[in-house]
């Protein structure tokens, strides 16, 4: 029996639109209906990483636009402890 899935993919980083856009298009190779929920946080990032999943985007708010500000692109950083 077909499901539905709703897939909530905040547009942050590129790797996780990418990582859900796949599992959205194996669900949808299994038979399931998929939904991405895309909350546009980082707005460089146009794709909510399915061409196939049905997509709702939520338009980039002033939480979004200050993540947006505080990152660059080189975000390596990020995974740095300091050690």
């Amino acid at each position: 029996t077909p499901l539905k899935f709703l897939c909530y993919s905040p547009r942050f980083a590129t790797s996780h639109v990418n990582y859900l856009g796949k599992l959205a298009d194996s669900l949808i190779d299994a038979g399931h209906e998929v939904v991405i929920l895309s909350q546009i946080l980082d707005s460089r990032l146009k794709s909510a990483g399915s061409d196939r999943a049905r997509v709702i985007e939520i338009p980039q708010d002033e939480v979004g636009r200050a993540y947006e500000r505080g990152t660059t692109g080189d975000t390596r950083a990020a995974w740095y402890s300091g050690e």
